[in-house]
């Protein structure tokens, strides 16, 4: 425990706390509480909380909270972020944000105030504005770009004669 900040060139096996940022070279297995921002240079097994961010080299077995941004190589389990969460990887994971999830590869469920970006999601997209992904079945948004959902154009006249164009793009439902 420090009372401003930690750092630490091995692994760490339990709680870690500190007032501004706690930083572990090796491994997180446990509970890791900064102010500010933690930094881990392998994998994490457990929490971490941060007003700011976090920041995991390796993968995250557990739960990111963050006042601002998460970023993790792949991450197993939940991310919640004040603005954004970032992941090359997060296989099941759901990803929580304001305003932008991204995950490079899998991702579980994604739930953004803004925007939603995956190649492959496994679960629900769910974003205020825009859900990009290669593949999403359930993307909900105002705008769902799904390269490999269904995409198609319709044309419709109301009981006013007037014609209306409509282009589909998004999930199978």
């Amino acid at each position: 425990m420090g009372g401003v900040f930690n750092a630490v060139g091995g692994s760490v096996r339990g709680v870690q706390l500190a007032g501004v940022g706690n930083r572990v070279f090796g491994e997180m297995k446990g509970l890791q509480v900064a102010g500010v921002f933690n930094g881990v240079g392998e994998n994490v097994s457990g929490v971490q909380i941060a007003g700011v961010g976090n920041h995991v080299s390796g993968e995250v077995k557990g739960l990111q909270i963050a006042g601002v941004f998460n970023k993790a190589d792949t991450v197993r389990g939940v991310q919640i972020a004040g603005v954004v969460n970032l992941a090359n990887e997060a296989p099941g994971t759901t990803q929580l944000a304001s305003i932008l999830n991204n995950s490079e590869s899998t991702v579980g469920s994604q739930l953004a105030g803004i925007a939603n970006k995956a190649k492959k999601v496994s679960g629900v997209q769910v974003a205020g504005i825009v859900n990009i992904a290669d593949s999403s079945d359930y993307p909900i948004g105002l705008l769902n770009f799904i390269k490999n959902g269904e995409q198609s154009l319709s044309v419709a006249v109301n009981e006013d004669s007037y014609l209306g164009l409509q282009f589909r793009s998004g999930g199978r439902v």
